[in-house]
């Protein structure tokens, strides 16, 4: 809402500047204001004119948005001039002549800089040694007030306790991007690129790296992982690592671009001036993935059916499967008399490489875990009996077999005839896909190949990166 201008006695702030200083204001770079106190009465009309023009006689005028107020724009505006909610006088051309009060723009005397972990940061996986430029971390910088001046930056990596303690030279070496896969850029123009990992920390100086106030930037850290091999300073299976960014004292610098001050912190989402630290990498020789194959029975009967087929595929070189786990859940009409009393774990040359058998005891159910080269019943025939583990070839094949027979009223195998309703259905499960290894949410152990065949390590993982896949599934009803 505009208000006339009356009966003002209070001091008034002109912005005034030579015209260098105005051209800095038309740039957005700052004011100079001088004071001038308004004399009593009313100023309207023929006196308040007179009070600009001899305003403008000293030094020419420039408004906010750059515009020069000339003695032509004054007269201009000699029959009204008004005040809107903002306390700022307009000429009746739209021009800004007078804010009252304090002026409107100051220089921060500093800016403040938050970080912290993009909520997009990548999953934990595995990562095959050897594999370049793989996204290991995401982080996102807020900038306050005004815009910072990253120059250098530290990224920190982060052990395990349960992994190699010197995992951290399976870095070979790191760069950093925009998230939209622009590299960041040194001041002398080349990429923000570092191969020097020394006690988990990176550091990367002479930054060209600005963070914009007016919007979040997020930088992905990317990394190149060096082979496994027998060398001490290099790769070896199962080495793991975290990433963060660090603050600590002397590990970066940070100016604000307007006030030129360095920020001597930085808030963040973790603890002591660090950042919250990303997942976990797993390094290895191989990666193996599990997908379900066709062919399996989908029927209900008796005697032995081909329940679950899991086919297996890996990146590179030899990897071997150890242990896989199935769930079994059976629906039952009323009537019905059967049960899974033998299970059996074939190769695509259709060797037995594992087997359990519930023999005259309860029917199998629930979870049951096959450990390659352990059989209930005859000699388990695998690729390689000495270390308990089969060799996976090219898209091998395993197929879940199991023998449906009928059991008695305590659900005891007994060798008598199965008998089906029309509601009866069995369904076999293997859980892959998990978030992190070694926990309940993957069924299937294998190893990788190390430097040699032998010195692989065994994790309990099936990683499909980003696929929502979680389960390898098949029913068999009637």
């Amino acid at each position: 809402m505009k208000t006339k201008i009356k009966n003002i006695a209070k001091t008034a702030t002109i912005a005034v500047s030579s015209a260098v200083l105005g051209f800095a204001l038309f740039l957005g770079l700052g004011a100079t204001y001088a004071t001038w106190e308004a004399p009593d009465g009313e100023i309207e009309g023929g006196k308040f004119m007179n009070l600009l023009k001899s305003i403008l006689a000293e030094e020419p005028v420039w408004s906010q948005d750059g515009t020069l107020i000339s003695d032509k724009a004054v007269k201009k505006a000699r029959t009204i001039v008004d005040v809107n909610d903002d306390n700022i006088i307009y000429a009746e051309n739209g021009n800004v002549i007078i804010r009252l009060g304090s002026q409107a723009q100051t220089t921060p005397s500093s800016g403040s800089l938050t970080a912290k972990l993009n909520s997009n940061t990548p999953d934990s996986q595995i990562i095959v040694g050897g594999s370049s430029n793989v996204k290991i971390a995401s982080f996102d910088f807020d900038a306050n007030t005004e815009n910072a001046d990253i120059e250098d930056l530290t990224v920190e990596f982060t052990v395990p306790a349960e992994a190699p303690s010197n995992s951290t030279n399976a870095i070979d070496s790191i760069t950093l991007y925009y998230n939209d896969g622009t590299p960041v850029l040194k001041n002398d123009g080349s990429v923000a690129t570092v191969a020097n990992v020394t006690d988990g920390l990176a550091s990367l100086t002479g930054l060209n790296l600005i963070i914009d106030s007016a919007s979040d930037t997020t930088i992905d850290v990317y990394a190149t992982i060096n082979d496994v091999t027998n060398s001490a300073d290099t790769a070896k299976s199962n080495m793991q690592f975290a990433t963060k960014l660090s603050f600590a004292n002397g590990e970066y610098n940070i100016t604000g671009v307007t006030s030129g001050v360095s920020y001597s912190s930085i808030t963040t989402d973790g603890a002591s001036n660090n950042t919250a630290t990303g997942n976990t990498m797993y390094i290895f020789t191989n990666k193996v993935v599990a997908t379900k194959s066709i062919g399996a029975d989908t029927t209900l009967g008796a005697g032995w059916k081909d329940t679950l087929k899991v086919q297996f595929t890996k990146n590179t070189g030899e990897a071997y499967l150890k242990a896989l786990s199935i769930d079994i859940n059976k629906t039952t009409s009323i009537g019905s008399s059967f049960g899974v009393c033998e299970l059996k774990l074939v190769n695509n040359n259709f060797d037995t490489i594992a087997s359990i058998d519930a023999g005259t005891g309860a029917a199998l159910t629930g979870t049951q875990n096959f450990t390659v080269g352990t059989c209930a019943t005859g000699t388990c025939a695998q690729s390689d009996l000495v270390n308990l583990r089969d060799v996976i070839s090219e898209d091998e094949v395993y197929t879940v077999e199991a023998k449906i027979e009928g059991i008695n009223e305590s659900g005891n195998c007994d060798g008598s005839a199965a008998s089906f309703g029309d509601d009866d259905e069995i369904t076999f499960r293997v859980a892959i896909n998990g978030n992190e290894p070694n926990t309940s949410d993957d069924y299937i152990t294998w190893q990788d190949y190390g430097t040699n065949g032998q010195d692989g390590v065994a994790i309990k993982w099936i990683d499909l990166g980003n696929s929502s896949t979680t389960e390898i599934v098949n029913s068999l009803e009637m």
